[in-house]
């Protein structure tokens, strides 16, 4: 019997390590962030849908990985022009907005990303129930140096867990700062 136990403890801290050894941090200089992925990430030109910008869309580029019923989503709005530039607050209130229009809301929060020696990036976090029995989504928004981003999870009922820490991890492990003195955007 405690052969087994030993077994299946030796399987399980297996599987573990290797669930967690494909995760790697992708940096992307060119838009000041560094994120976490748990492979590397699809990316795709594209345009960011916003009434707040007044065109409607601004250009963005979105990184995307589908692994296990979870689909893990990064979108990185360009809104350095100035007639979009002082609506930051405005940007950050929609993405807010439209996330908990999605589902039945499970928690928003505010949420904080520092580096440790001052510099910080506040943003917000909502988690919903998607309608029609889609799964649970958890989305992120942040707008600093004239960027939109759009952090966003979904797991789908198939993955078992609505609440699967693959999720969390993926939604809180970015860096806004990552030249190793200053965050200045190109």
């Amino acid at each position: 019997m405690r052969w087994m136990i030993f077994f299946l403890m030796v399987c399980l801290a297996l599987y573990s390590s290797q669930a967690s050894a494909a995760w790697a941090e992708y940096m992307y200089e060119d838009l000041g962030i560094a994120k976490e992925f748990p492979a590397e990430p699809n990316v795709e030109s594209g345009t960011y849908e916003t009434s707040v910008a007044g065109s409607g869309t601004v250009p963005s580029v979105v990184f995307s990985v589908e692994q296990d019923d979870v689909l893990y989503m990064m979108t990185v709005a360009d809104m350095r022009a100035p007639e979009y530039i002082m609506r930051g607050a405005n940007l950050l209130s929609e993405c807010i907005i439209r996330a908990e229009q999605e589902g039945d809301i499970r928690a928003k929060m505010p949420q904080r990303v520092e580096d440790g020696v001052g510099y910080r990036v506040y943003g917000h976090m909502t988690s919903v129930d998607l309608f029609d029995n889609q799964g649970r989504k958890q989305t992120n928004c942040f707008v600093t140096k004239g960027r939109l981003f759009k952090i966003e999870v979904i797991v789908r009922p198939a993955h078992g867990q609505p609440n699967s820490s693959l999720a969390i991890r993926f939604s809180s492990s970015l860096r806004f700062r990552i030249d190793g003195t200053s965050y200045d955007a190109p």
